[in-house]
């Protein structure tokens, strides 16, 4: 991945992360849901709790035949 970078910036941060003379920023992900987001997550997280969820198997075999002509 890192021979990847094609920026010369984010490139030398990473090597700077490796080398320890940086730590990446500390922060909480959940810090910067919005209050929809979080609604939208807890409604997810209660269908889920009442069977009202799909496997990913399901969604892509439904998809692969609706879409034949895409890679997924």
């Amino acid at each position: 991945m890192i021979e990847g970078i094609n920026d010369s910036t984010t490139l030398s941060a990473v090597y700077a992360f490796l080398s320890g003379s940086i730590e990446l920023p500390k922060s909480d992900w959940a810090d910067n849901v919005s209050k929809e987001e979080e609604e939208a997550i807890l409604e997810g997280l209660k269908q889920e709790s009442g069977g009202k969820v799909k496997s990913h198997d399901k969604i892509l075999e439904k998809h692969r035949k609706q879409f034949p002509h895409l890679k997924l």
